[in-house]
């Protein structure tokens, strides 16, 4: 018995001791994998890819530092302070929409004073409803349900926070489309590719944000425009930087002069926009003041409004900026309009003006100018994320005006020439 039960006991130590060398081998495993499943979440939560920084390309003396946007310093005079009272030139057909304007720029309604107010809309999405909350209180926003289609300008309050990024969908930009222009829309599949020419940029990307209006457009290198028969094309749209071969600048100017459309967007108005398309005297129209921006993302106040180009937009928003984006001097104010202007823009401006987007009749056909770019110009190169989407139509307030541009060349439909003084 003895010898059974020393058999059996030596046997269970056996047993025990082979567990444990079994065993032992797989603990620094455990140990390994936990280490090795943190760093791939450590992996993981590390900053994505950004798009390239435009602070690594050329330098220009007297380029102002950037920070982060949300600050703002120094003060400055309004537009009308250099450019004149508020008069409205006579217009019979834009009457309506002129005189809106001059309301809400005489204190009456004015956005920059009070909060969103009772405006004519129609559309299947709720508008903005309230009062625009002060810089240190959280702002309450009550939405009520609209109907129909909306034809007219948003009321929208000065936003009280700070601008956040979203991820913005395709859908969204179609969606708003359909409700701007929703006989277009049913139709724009038809128009033919060459209809639209987006001259590709080395820092806009213009073909991005039609592909999601789905809108047809041939996109090609600047290069090859020479080449390209525009008798088919009723948009051009030169992207940022705009550096164009000279051989083309005629070309392009008969375009417009023909009865053409084209939006340029940031450095190509001091690398073709400015330089190329002067009046008949040879003398600029617009051109680069030689400053550049401090804040990546800035406010913008709608300025000289019409039922054209803002169709479905707001009267405030934010404004996403590029580095060193260059700012715009209007030269002939007789002939341009200013269609938005930023507040904190006008703080880094020495002419006190802050534009960020205008435009002028170019003989038969008209020519848009923006601050900034039609892309989405986040600094997350992958994804939909979208530095500025304005209140209630969720586009960026820079892509809908330039769209509204697009379809308007596409249908070929007149741009009000007259402005605000």
């Amino acid at each position: 018995m003895k010898k059974l039960r020393s058999d059996s006991n030596n046997k269970t130590i056996l047993v025990a001791l082979g567990l444990l060398i079994a065993v032992a081998p797989l603990m620094p495993q455990f140990e390994v994998r936990a280490n090795t499943g943190g760093s791939a979440k450590a992996t993981a939560s590390a900053a994505p890819k950004t798009a390239p920084d435009r602070r690594l390309r050329m330098l220009r003396p007297g380029s102002a530092t950037l920070d982060d946007g949300n600050s703002a310093s120094g003060s400055a005079a309004p537009p009308d302070a250099k450019y004149g009272s508020n008069d409205f030139s006579a217009d019979p057909t834009f009457t309506n929409a002129q005189n809106q304007n001059a309301q809400n720029q005489n204190g009456q309604s004015s956005p920059a004073s009070s909060g969103a107010t009772t405006v004519s809309l129609q559309g299947g999405v709720t508008r903005l409803d309230g009062n625009a909350a002060s810089a240190g209180n959280q702002q309450q926003q009550q939405r009520a349900p609209l109907t129909g289609k909306i034809e007219s300008l948003i009321d929208t309050p000065l936003q009280a926070r700070k601008p956040q990024s979203e991820s913005i969908p395709p859908q969204t930009f179609r969606a708003w489309l359909e409700n701007a222009h929703p006989q277009f829309a049913l139709s724009a599949s038809s128009n033919p590719n060459n209809s639209v020419v987006v001259l590709k940029g080395q820092w806009d990307n213009s073909a991005k944000t039609l592909d999601k209006f789905q809108i047809p457009h041939v996109k090609m290198g600047s290069g090859k425009i020479e080449g390209f028969p525009l008798n088919e094309t009723k948009v051009v749209i030169v992207d940022c930087a705009g550096n164009l071969p000279r051989s083309s600048h005629q070309k392009l100017r008969e375009f417009v002069q023909r009865g053409g459309y084209l939006l340029s967007t940031d450095w190509a108005l001091d690398n073709f926009t400015g330089p190329i398309l002067v009046d008949r005297s040879q003398h600029e129209i617009i051109k680069w003041n030689k400053a550049t921006n401090r804040r990546d993302v800035v406010d913008a106040t709608v300025y000289d409004t019409d039922p054209v180009l803002f169709k479905n937009t707001v009267t405030n928003a934010y404004w996403k900026l590029d580095q060193d984006s260059h700012l715009i001097r209007v030269l002939n104010r007789d002939a341009v309009r200013i269609l938005a202007t930023s507040t904190q823009l006008a703080a880094d401006d020495p002419d006190r003006a802050g534009i960020l987007a205008v435009v002028y009749p170019y003989g038969r056909g008209y020519v848009m100018h923006m601050t900034g770019h039609f892309d989405n110009n986040a600094k997350i190169a992958i994804g939909n994320f979208l530095p500025d989407p304005a209140p209630v139509i969720k586009i960026s307030l820079r892509q809908a005006l330039a769209a509204n541009f697009v379809v308007a060349g596409l249908t070929q439909t007149p741009i009000p020439t007259s402005h605000r003084r």
